[in-house]
């Protein structure tokens, strides 16, 4: 795993960690609100993409390569996420950009007019959980590649009626539903079905949708 330090603005840096691999399609994953590209939620996708033979690179977003505990604005998210293409197409060429809940979210916004071939949202935060009246959804019709929202079946982030109304019905969305997953992926245990198993079948997803775009 090679580590780097990126200049994304005057005198403002951040770390990525870029596994490298075959091919000329590679992943930039970014992460959510509360965690970082090494936490378990991030590394656990950045890891077994990379063990399928995916080139990927994660990156930390300022306000955690700064040692601060909230997030930055959305435009600061944005103008960071921008540069880290910029920096991820000299290493893998073309980029889809990929990310857990706020990350995903983020992604989505750079994708309408950023020079990537595709957006992947893990645990995509619709609205806020018991605020259904603040969707996150304007941009998504505006989105012109392809776009993999993969959601979990207890995510109190995702409210199916809203999700049928303004993103499953959408040309270029494709929907996977990870079956007792809630936001941070967790199951059950009367499911059968362990986190791991459910990573697992969030990346094969992945690797499905990439071969396909």
């Amino acid at each position: 795993m090679e580590r780097h330090e990126v200049e994304w603005a005057d005198g403002r840096f951040t770390t990525t960690r870029f596994i490298p691999a075959d091919g000329d399609l590679g992943v930039l994953l970014s992460h959510g609100a509360g965690s970082d590209q090494d936490h378990l939620l991030n590394a656990g996708i950045r890891d077994r993409l990379a063990d399928r033979g995916i080139p990927v690179m994660s990156f930390d977003y300022p306000y955690k390569a700064e040692g601060k505990g909230r997030p930055d604005r959305a435009e600061v998210l944005v103008s960071c996420h921008r540069a880290l293409i910029d920096h991820a197409m000299e290493k893998m060429g073309r980029v889809v950009v990929a990310g857990r809940s706020m990350g995903g979210r983020i992604g989505t916004m750079v994708a309408v007019d950023a020079p990537v071939v595709g957006a992947v949202a893990y645990a995509y935060p619709l609205h806020p959980p018991g605020r259904p009246d603040r969707l996150r959804v304007e941009h998504l019709p505006d989105i012109p590649v392809p776009v993999l929202m993969v959601i979990g079946s207890r995510d109190t982030f995702v409210s199916d009626d809203l999700y049928d109304e303004h993103v499953r019905g959408l040309p270029n969305v494709t929907t996977k539903v990870l079956e007792g997953a809630d936001h941070g992926w967790k199951v059950l245990k009367r499911s059968g079905r362990t986190q791991d198993e459910v990573f697992d079948e969030a990346v094969e997803a992945t690797i499905e949708w990439l071969e396909r775009i």
